[in-house]
């Protein structure tokens, strides 16, 4: 239990980071000059700028923290599918929830719900192949180091 506080609460830590370089990089993309913290219709739920991104701090706070804690499927006993299974439909809805309230993504549609699945689906797996390989690699090394030893 201590180490998934400790997860959610350096997950969050990391969640706001990420969150706040994306809106610098959409602010450099599309700008101008001027910095777009959160998305015009979350501003508009909330009155103005400052508690939309207050808002938005908490959301990409609680994504970071629950992608972190559900990491700890991967730490079990499972197959690598199981766990990737279930790390996966923990944090899609949260995912998704967090995006639809935040206003980060369109879901006035089948299709904009069909387009923030595939966005996620998409990064959830160029993430997670990345993982895949640092972890090859690393495990492939550490068994050179014991044919060496040996």
């Amino acid at each position: 239990m201590k180490n998934i506080i400790k997860r959610l609460l350096v997950g969050g830590i990391v969640g706001i980071s990420v969150g706040y370089i994306i809106s610098l990089i959409i602010s450099v993309l599309i700008g101008k000059g001027d910095y777009y913290g959160a998305s015009p219709m979350l501003i508009d739920r909330f009155g103005n700028e400052l508690n939309a991104m207050i808002i938005q701090t908490f959301g990409s706070m609680l994504l970071g923290g629950v992608f972190s804690a559900a990491s700890y499927a991967f730490e079990n006993d499972y197959s690598l599918t199981k766990q990737t299974i279930i790390h996966f439909f923990v944090t899609m809805p949260v995912y998704l929830f967090i995006s639809y309230m935040l206003g980060w993504l369109s879901f006035n549609s089948i299709k904009g719900v069909l387009m923030a699945l595939g966005i996620y689906v998409v990064i959830y797996i160029v993430i997670w192949l990345i993982m895949y390989l640092y972890w090859k690699q690393k495990i492939s090394k550490l068994n050179e180091d014991i044919k060496v030893v040996n």
